[in-house]
């Protein structure tokens, strides 16, 4: 029976994995502990994703329409738009 045999290269990718996941962990909690990032930085922090950046942003709309406020919004939809336009050229 032959025994298969991993290359030195899948070792290698797996041991970077590892590597950088250990550092992304570390320098994420050393981050939230002296409260470096950003809370409006919903993609850096755990339990915050699209949805939640997006209702913060339909208060922030509704807000200004209550108390009649010009609001100015800048938006970054680059994690959201690369799927869509996928899906729109496949079908």
């Amino acid at each position: 029976m032959k025994r298969r045999q991993l290359p030195i290269a899948q070792l290698a990718n797996t041991l970077y994995k590892l590597w950088t996941r250990l550092i992304t962990n570390t320098l994420y909690e050393y981050a939230e502990a002296n409260s470096i990032l950003s809370t409006t930085q919903a993609g850096f922090h755990k339990q915050k994703d699209f949805i939640h950046q997006l209702e913060n942003v339909i208060m922030a709309l509704e807000d200004a329409k209550l108390f009649h406020k010009d609001i100015y919004v800048f938006i970054v939809f680059t994690s959201v738009l690369i799927p869509l336009t996928t899906i729109a050229r496949s079908g």
